[in-house]
């Protein structure tokens, strides 16, 4: 099991799992059971229900989920460009967060054993000990402040990523003059993770 620092189990887990568990997949749920996030990744906009938590893992030492998961992350590093992944929150959420997680999770769930819950109300898992995103604040260094890279570039992914600089401020220009889509609508702000299938240029969003 693994749970972010900031993060806690309210519950004994001897008390929730199950001796056949083997993937603990919860997404993200009010008190009441509610979805809490509808639509606020924009990547995976037309998933019921948003992104599955990553702030906690549980699962069987071997399992084909996380083995996938952790190949798209290590193909989105190779990959990555601050200009079309962006940086800070957004940029952490499609490369290295639960955008890949949740993606690189979702065409293996009809093939291994997992099961789905309410983590918060049925797990007891707790997101966050000091209060609601009060911890931005305790971790002076948090991904979400961030404003650089995320990754560290290569001499020559430097001049790449100037040229897509430019390209994405050419087009955030001329739809601004056609009065077009919002900023998570670009192109440029709204590709999948990457993948070594499609190219930089041709991958969008689900």
């Amino acid at each position: 099991m693994y749970l972010d620092i900031k993060s806690s189990a309210t519950r004994s887990l001897d008390t929730v799992l199950q001796p056949d568990d083997r993937f603990i997949l919860s997404k993200w749920h009010e008190a009441n059971g509610d979805y809490e996030h509808i639509r606020l990744v924009y990547d995976l906009r037309n998933l019921e229900g948003g992104e599955y938590q990553q702030w906690h893992i549980i699962c069987a030492p071997g399992h084909p989920f996380l083995k996938n998961v952790l190949e798209m992350v290590f193909q989105n590093i190779d990959a990555y460009d601050p200009y079309l992944h962006q940086t800070g929150k957004k940029g952490v959420l499609r490369v290295t967060g639960p955008v890949p997680y949740t993606m690189a999770i979702l065409p293996l769930m009809s093939a291994h054993p997992h099961r789905v819950v309410d983590g918060r109300n049925t797990m007891g898992l707790e997101y966050s000990v000091y209060g609601e995103q009060v911890h931005v604040g305790v971790f002076k260094g948090h991904y979400s402040l961030q404003t650089t890279s995320i990754v560290r570039l290569t001499p020559s992914k430097k001049r790449k990523s100037y040229f897509y600089r430019w390209l994405q401020a050419g087009f955030e220009f001329v739809q601004r003059l056609r009065g077009g889509p919002p900023e998570d609508a670009l192109p440029g702000k709204s590709q999948r993770p990457a993948d070594p299938k499609q190219s930089l240029k041709s991958s969008k969003a689900p």
